[in-house]
């Protein structure tokens, strides 16, 4: 367990200070941590968690059943183990894992709080729904989900932060316990959570507000979201050739090289975390456009990137009108083009494709639905790839989904600031986080 790892850790740390004196040379317990961030979620519950704000938060109060490592993988969370038999998954539960509200968390907590997830907005959940045929609490700590088929994929779609497992009053099981049920002025406390799965977090407490704090982002760190356009198939923009004149008029090289330290050009959808697909090759021939496009912006893409893209627009002959939304609003609300940065809903290229396909119908064909259904079938994991490189092709040959550039997804901390983990999915982990005294 780690809670006598790090007992026997603090006990040779105390030992050390006592022989030397010297200041502390390793990981100790204590302290709050100021968190900034650009915006913060209306509600702490599990859903789709689209931005920044929300995917910290989501890591922090919530817990899932698994976790994805940076390949894609599977590995345990609030499932301790798990085994496949034909089309069942059992899925068997760490015996003595507590709720935030310290009721135990049982095979009914998962079973309720997988149905909810199916029937959630969440891509994922979609995904899944259309595949599990049933679900059931075998015993208190063993929980049964059958499939319709044996498909990749059924594992690390419970890795989204929709698919979080609450308790009855709605409970998390995260490594950070809210104060309040959503953020109050713009600010939220948590304090650690002493019963956590994976052990007791360092630090005594986090307290997050909009705004600078003691984390930022930063230019360094994994290529995990694609700056997208995503043009509306109809009105000005419902033939190919009116898309394909937006796409070409925008240069991802340019953006990349003086917006976006550490950012690549890109032709693929899916991050390259995910997806290795071939380099981008040279820029698109630009066409010249015309007509009238309202431009919804993202508001976690930063403002200089947004102007040099309606600037680019405007020079190949578009008039462009240009407002800001939230990371959720952008998605839904009317639009001609949208731009936004996308970090997938969960860290698997297969249902990172499935999900833009289900968050842009447009973009969606018969022979793309036919690729997501054969690569979910696959079992080799290089086939799969190649069937999902000509899908993530497929979502981009109408001009509808337009990948401008792999963004890096960091955080740096102030000194004084050790153990920050941003995970596959871009979100910073700051259970192993620590403040040196």
């Amino acid at each position: 367990m780690r809670n006598s790892a790090r007992a026997v850790q603090s006990l040779a740390l105390a030992l050390a200070i006592a022989h030397s004196g010297s200041a502390a040379l390793g990981p100790s317990y204590g302290g709050t941590l100021d968190l900034g961030l650009d915006a913060l979620p209306t509600t702490l519950g599990p859903a789709p968690a689209r931005g920044a704000g929300a995917r910290v938060l989501s890591a922090l109060v919530h817990e899932t059943l698994v976790t994805l490592t940076a390949d894609g993988e599977a590995m345990p969370s609030l499932a301790a183990s798990w085994s496949a038999a034909g089309r069942e998954w059992t899925l068997r539960l760490r015996p003595g894992a507590l709720f935030h509200d310290g009721t135990p968390i049982t095979s009914a907590d998962v079973v309720r709080s997988l149905q909810r997830f199916l029937r959630s907005t969440s891509p994922a959940g979609g995904w899944l729904a259309r595949h599990v045929t049933g679900l059931t609490a075998a015993d208190p700590l063993r929980v049964v989900i059958t499939v319709d088929e044996d498909v990749h994929g059924v594992l690390e779609a419970l890795a989204a932060p929709a698919a979080a497992i609450t308790s009855a009053r709605g409970a998390g099981a995260g490594p950070f316990v809210p104060t309040t049920n959503t953020p109050v002025q713009g600010r939220l406390a948590l304090v650690q959570f002493a019963h956590h799965v994976r052990g007791r977090p360092f630090l005594d407490a986090i307290a997050v507000r909009i705004g600078n704090g003691d984390i930022a982002p930063s230019s360094e760190g994994p290529l995990a979201a694609t700056l997208l356009l995503v043009a509306e198939p109809r009105g000005a923009l419902s033939s190919d050739d009116a898309r394909r004149a937006v796409a070409a008029s925008v240069d991802g090289a340019d953006l990349a090289r003086h917006f976006f330290p550490g950012a690549v050009a890109t032709q693929s959808l899916v991050p390259p975390t995910l997806l290795l697909a071939p380099p981008a090759g040279p820029r698109r021939s630009r066409r010249e456009g015309n007509g009238a496009l309202t431009l919804r912006v993202s508001s976690d893409v930063p403002m200089a990137v947004s102007q040099r893209v309606a600037a680019q627009l405007g020079g190949a002959g578009f008039q462009v009108a240009a407002t800001a939304a939230s990371p959720d609003e952008t998605w839904t609300v009317p639009a001609s083009v949208r731009l936004i940065s996308w970090t997938p809903e969960v860290a698997e290229p297969l249902l990172a494709l499935e999900e833009l396909a289900a968050l842009v119908p447009g973009a969606e064909t018969d022979a793309v639905r036919d690729l997501l259904r054969a690569a979910a079938r696959e079992a080799d994991r290089d086939r799969r790839h190649v069937l999902l490189l000509r899908a993530d092709a497929g979502l981009r040959a109408n001009a509808v989904l337009v990948p401008i550039a792999s963004v890096p997804v960091g955080f740096r901390a102030r000194p004084g600031v050790a153990g920050v983990v941003v995970d596959a999915a871009g979100r910073i982990r700051l259970e192993d986080a620590w403040l040196a005294p």
